[in-house]
């Protein structure tokens, strides 16, 4: 039996697919469920995927793609790209292999939020507006009260931080801080994906750089067919922290009680610095997204890494895994950002630690 008359492979049926138009050009994004991963496909890559059925061979394959496209197809060709898509756990009988877990971002308990979103949804929508604008208006307020108020809200917070708060009370009160801040943020990306047409794949509780963290997976927010729909599931998350940081430094010099002080205080700060990490684009935070949708690569960290491991490789002589794979400078340069930027951040987590420890 010839590689000819071979039947080619069976796509798995329970990959949710999708299309869209991005700079004249229509690709088609193909989500898998069980991995979370994502993966963009251009007309011909497209064509290619669609015809794998199990009910044709190769030599029919490059038969159609002929007279479809226009374009001779070789069997080396062919061959390639179904290696991919087996590596990729995308074929039936191909293994699936979920994303191997960092250490910068551990995922501890998750659970599936089922219907939650939607239920959610529902019951604020007709308030969804009037909200919306309510929330623009804050944040302009707060804004203004943030050039006012802020200098001294840092100040006393400095002071308070380092000198007289004890540390049974800062730890669960930054403990519940930081949950809460960052639990509205997920939210915020939950049900702006949801409001979209999303279903939020899971929640839960995660370690972030070492630190306590919420987590709300919309890693199927490629499915979007348009771009400013990501961009807003993307955005929700600082706008809801500038929302928070709005509210606490407008209220903190009315407040005379020094546990709501210091909470709106923290509050304020905790917003601002997660608005700024979350703009950031080499950890995996908003930025990170918003870089990856501008640019048009989904898993751009994962294809970042494996390039800069590709180029490691070549310069050193050694033999390349999946040596097929593109590599750009881009993507070299974004991995060495990628790497560069976890060792800092971490550096400083544990220095901040430490110092604090130590107090």
């Amino acid at each position: 039996m010839t590689e000819q008359t071979i039947q080619l492979p069976i796509v798995r049926s329970d990959l949710i697919i999708t299309n869209k138009n991005e700079r004249g050009t229509r690709l088609w994004i193909v989500y898998d469920q069980k991995s979370g991963r994502t993966f963009q496909l251009g007309p011909e890559e497209w064509f290619v995927f669609s015809k794998l059925n199990g009910q044709i061979g190769f030599a029919e394959l490059q038969q159609i793609f002929k007279a479809e496209m226009g374009k001779d197809l070789s069997i080396a060709t062919i061959s390639k790209f179904i290696r991919q898509l087996e590596r990729a756990g995308l074929l039936v009988g191909s293994r699936v292999t979920t994303p191997k877990q960092s250490l910068f971002a551990l995922r501890l308990l998750r659970f599936q939020p089922g219907r939650l979103f939607e239920k959610t949804l529902k019951f604020i929508k007709p308030l969804l507006v009037p909200s919306m604008v309510f929330c623009v208006f804050l944040i302009l307020i707060g804004t203004i009260a943030g050039f006012i108020n802020g200098p001294d809200l840092f100040h006393y917070w400095w002071n308070r931080r380092w000198t007289l708060l004890p540390f049974w009370y800062l730890i669960p009160l930054y403990m519940l801080v930081l949950t809460g801040v960052i639990g509205l943020h997920e939210v915020a990306h939950g049900l702006v994906y949801t409001y979209f047409g999303g279903r939020v794949r899971e929640v839960g509780f995660m370690l972030l750089y070492f630190l306590p963290a919420v987590y709300c997976d919309v890693s199927g927010v490629w499915l979007l067919s348009h771009r400013y729909q990501r961009i807003c599931v993307t955005i929700a998350g600082p706008i809801a922290n500038a929302v928070t940081a709005a509210i606490a430094i407008v209220s903190w010099p009315f407040l005379s009680h020094s546990f709501l002080k210091d909470s709106a205080a923290m509050i304020f700060v905790t917003s601002i610095v997660l608005i700024v990490v979350n703009l950031f684009p080499w950890l995996r935070t908003d930025g990170y997204y918003l870089l990856s949708d501008i640019i048009g690569i989904p898993n751009l960290e994962q294809k970042s890494l494996r390039a800069l491991r590709i180029a490691i490789f070549r310069i050193l002589g050694k033999q390349i895994p999946n040596a097929n794979i593109k590599t750009s400078l881009f993507l070299i340069i974004n991995g060495v950002m990628i790497i560069l930027t976890r060792l800092a951040v971490s550096f400083l987590v544990i220095t901040l630690l430490f110092f604090w420890l130590l107090r």
